[in-house]
């Protein structure tokens, strides 16, 4: 069952129950074992009819309840006579009397008392191991009054937060690879606890996945915005600060085993970005490399609502380009490539191609070598790419470089089959345009990924206006 070896254990974390000597105690029926449950937590203290009714039945209990509450306890009475554990009737009450620690909710709050004393990290998350092992389900599900579902939310916080603290001493002793899964889960449950999101975001870092990290940390700040009209707390900003710097006070402690790393340079500081115009501040966000689906670029004026009539035609560095604007858009989803008009950052994410759309288009540059041309709504024209200093898988992708002497320039690189279109690969970095994964998100940015023929980097085919 998860706990440490004892002769008598009586549990509330999950269904009540009791074991002696390893073996289950036969408690009854449901409501019988609430019974039990509503004394375990009020354990060697007086607990009045009143109130054991109103705990087992809440607002409306029968007429019977009080001759129904006589024979659960009676009934508990011979089952517990064995365990040495009694109910005794006082003046003002039931009274259960037990040793405290052969409770297992009395149990987990100890362990975890003594885990957060440790000095030693190692030690505190084997103190936390035991102490989450004692839970075997939802607490006290024989019963569904108020008093019972407050208890439940108490306790299932309660276990939250030491499963927050266990994964803080997990990545304390370097454990943050195998933690990654747990991390994803419970921050899908909580999307918004801060404290969560920043574990996380450390455990990505540490895995070698710097741009998963700070893109989780975008999504935290996005939602906090849209749902509570808040910022990140200042812990949370300064490890977002942390890891742009690429602080080696992130690092895992030196004596734990390296974790294996994706082959990814960590992202250039604010310092390497080209100096910014007068109406844009580039900020370095990272984003998710993986693969996604095919993208398409069509007319600007064409329609959103149907697919171009127009043929795509087979590019090569010697293809005559048309002249015109151009949507790019990914063929298996319905985002495109755009500049969100209301920021000022020069960010690139894909946004659904309903919404009004920035111009774009290529411009060769010599030969084989291309420019794409963007125009803001509200900023003007520039170009989409990352600065020629950023060399680094998952470089962010961003407008307004044209100026600066420092755009990305591109050669397009057909793929296997001509028809099937082509890749934009960066002429400095040698990698490709790449988006968010196959769920093809809202708001997801633009970055650099290998152009490797698993599919990373995007594949374009080009859609000439009619």
């Amino acid at each position: 069952m998860g706990v440490e070896r004892a002769a008598l254990v009586l549990g509330v974390l999950g269904d009540v129950e009791a074991w002696l000597h390893g073996e289950r105690v036969d408690l009854g029926h449901t409501r019988q074992r609430g019974v039990l449950g509503v004394l375990l937590f009020e354990a060697n203290r007086a607990v009045s009819v009143d109130r054991l009714i109103d705990r087992i039945w809440g607002e409306h209990p029968p007429h019977t309840a009080r001759s129904a509450l006589r024979a659960y306890l009676s009934h508990l009475r011979q089952a517990l006579a064995p365990t040495g554990v009694t109910i005794t009737r006082q003046s003002n009450g039931y009274v259960l009397s037990i040793a405290a620690d052969a409770i297992d909710l009395h149990r987990f709050r100890e362990l975890l008392a003594s885990a957060r004393k440790q000095p030693d990290p190692s030690r505190a998350l084997t103190l936390a191991d035991h102490a989450l092992a004692l839970w075997r389900g939802e607490p006290l599900a024989e019963l569904d009054t108020p008093w019972a579902q407050s208890v439940r939310r108490t306790l299932l916080q309660e276990r939250f937060a030491a499963r927050l603290d266990r994964i803080d001493w997990a990545l304390h002793d370097g454990r943050h690879a195998e933690l990654l899964s747990e991390l994803t889960a419970l921050a899908a449950d909580h999307p918004l606890d801060e404290r969560l999101a920043a574990l996380l975001v450390l455990a990505l870092y540490r895995s070698g996945r710097q741009a998963d990290a700070l893109l989780h940390y975008d999504r935290l700040r996005r939602q906090l915005a849209e749902e509570l009209g808040a910022d990140p707390s200042p812990p949370v900003r300064e490890l977002h600060e942390r890891i742009l710097r690429a602080d080696p006070g992130l690092l895992p402690p030196p004596t734990a085993t390296p974790a294996p790393r994706r082959s990814v340079t960590p992202a250039p500081s604010r310092s390497s970005l080209p100096s910014p115009s007068a109406r844009r501040v580039p900020a370095l966000i990272a984003v998710l490399a993986c693969i996604a689906g095919a993208v398409t670029l069509l007319a600007a004026d064409s329609p959103v609502d149907r697919p171009s009539t127009t043929q795509p035609t087979a590019l090569s560095p010697t293809t005559p380009l048309p002249s015109g604007g151009y949507r790019i858009k990914l063929a298996h989803s319905t985002l495109c490539l755009s500049e969100d008009p209301t920021d000022d950052s020069g960010r690139v994410y894909q946004r659904d191609c309903a919404r009004a759309m920035p111009t774009m288009a290529l411009r060769r540059v010599r030969d084989d070598v291309y420019r794409v041309l963007t125009h803001h709504p509200q900023f003007g024209g520039g170009c989409m790419g990352v600065p020629k200093a950023s060399t680094n898988t998952g470089a962010a992708v961003y407008n307004h470089f044209c100026d600066t002497g420092a755009a990305e320039e591109f050669r397009l690189v057909p793929v296997d089959r001509p028809a099937a279109g082509f890749r934009l690969r960066a002429v400095h970095s040698n990698l490709c345009l790449g988006v968010l994964d196959v769920s093809m998100t809202d708001w997801a940015p633009v970055f650099q990924l290998p152009c490797d023929p698993s599919g990373s980097g995007q594949t374009f085919t080009f859609e000439p206006r009619p």
